[in-house]
């Protein structure tokens, strides 16, 4: 079993209530799928949801520190989240797509959270730590050169 720390463990909390409504808005655009109306509108309103959820909450956590987009230029120490990746993914139906939260100080990714709602995987990583794949450490290769036939 893998321990996550204490930040770890509340980004997975916090991204994991989120997830909950991005989950609900899911099977609602599948549903959508199938309807003449195009869905674009519904996606964008459910990112800006899921976006101000996450940022409300991690607020909560450290007050003083900005959040950013993992593609915006940002500070030395701030929050970085991408409230869904693969938003093509999610909104065509497809259950293959991800919350990203990430805590960077000293221009270094600390902690760093992978979410998938509609699987309910989380991926860990922590500086220093590696990281996990809900409770199971990942393990990596050494190897610096593949074999390639």
């Amino acid at each position: 079993m893998f321990h996550l720390s204490p930040l770890l463990n509340i980004l997975y909390k916090l991204t994991r209530s989120a997830g909950k409504n991005i989950l609900r808005d899911f099977s609602e655009i599948e549903r959508l799928q199938s309807s003449i109306k195009n869905s674009q509108e519904f996606v964008d309103k459910s990112i800006r949801s899921l976006d101000k959820n996450i940022e409300d909450n991690l607020l909560k956590i450290k007050k003083d520190v900005k959040i950013f987009n993992i593609y915006e230029q940002s500070q030395e120490t701030c929050w970085l989240i991408l409230p869904l990746d693969s938003e093509i993914n999610f909104s065509r139906g497809i259950a293959e797509f991800m919350v990203i939260v990430a805590y960077k100080e000293n221009n270094k990714i600390i902690d760093c959270l992978f979410y998938n709602p509609t699987n309910d995987d989380a991926f860990f990583f922590g500086n220093g730590v590696g990281g996990s794949k809900n409770d199971f450490k990942l393990r990596v290769s050494e190897k610096k050169k593949f074999l390639i036939r």
